[in-house]
């Protein structure tokens, strides 16, 4: 898989890592919902098909999904996914028999057949047919992949300021869904805030204030931004991400009123 074309001088390695580590929350967040699957389900399932336990856990999952793992995904997360995405691939492709002589029966791994049913896999964008392999993975972690179907997009400069408009626009209206004061609404704000990095904490207050995100701030802190919309709202994990964030500011910028 070659790396992401553009048009632009290369991003700084540390800004790209920073992209990719939002890119997986967003990807464990998209993966999870849609296959309907807690943590401890998804943690059997990778188990079964590796073989052994504990190469993801169900802590680290969590952590993963809201961005709060500093290091990302490590390189035996990321071979947990690739393990569980090519098994659910196997049993929804190519046969409920042709997995089970692959990976061997379930049962000893707590996994209920069900869930494999109602599970996805992640597909490769350069090939639909096939499951994202470990190298995949790799890519989509140090910012060099990117999954269309997550729901990111690259923002024009008039994106960037009606998507700042519609930002702050969001961030007040929380406040006020809340019934939050002018002082309790930016602090709960701020501990919604996933990110533990001092300047981006520093920016997102200085984005309470009414102080505006480039594009490439608005694109890095979409995850963050998201979670800090669902932990606000008091919603389950996984009910709200980057892809409904972005639709939701997209629908406020449309508006007449917007």
């Amino acid at each position: 898989m070659k790396p992401q074309e553009s048009s632009t001088a290369p991003l700084l390695p540390s800004v790209r890592h920073e992209q990719g580590r939002n890119a997986v929350a967003g990807l464990v967040n998209y993966w999870l919902t849609r296959s309907k699957l807690s943590h401890d389900q998804f943690s059997a399932i990778a188990s079964w098909a590796l073989g052994e336990r504990g190469l993801i856990d169900t802590t680290t999952l969590s952590r993963l999904r809201n961005n709060r793992q500093p290091r990302g995904a490590s390189y035996k997360n990321l071979d947990a996914f690739a393990a569980a995405n090519e098994l659910i691939w196997c049993w929804q492709t190519q046969g409920q028999a042709d997995c089970l002589k692959l990976y061997g029966t379930f049962s000893g791994w707590g996994v209920v057949e069900d869930w494999l049913a109602d599970a996805i896999w992640l597909p490769r964008p350069d090939d639909e047919t096939k499951p994202l392999r470990f190298a995949e993975f790799a890519e989509v972690m140090v910012g060099r992949l990117v999954l269309p179907y997550l729901g990111d997009a690259e923002l024009s400069p008039a994106d960037v300021t009606r998507m700042n408009d519609a930002l702050l626009e969001l961030l007040e209206r929380l406040c006020v869904e809340r019934k939050l004061g002018s002082i309790r609404g930016p602090q709960q704000l701020m501990e919604a805030y996933p990110a533990t990095d001092r300047a981006r904490r520093m920016r997102f207050r200085a984005l309470i204030g009414g102080e505006r995100l480039n594009a490439g701030e608005l694109e890095l802190e979409l995850h963050a931004l998201a979670e800090t919309v669902r932990t606000v709202r008091g919603l389950k994990e996984g009910e709200y991400g980057a892809p409904e964030l972005m639709a939701e500011l997209r629908a406020a910028r449309h508006h007449p009123n917007g």
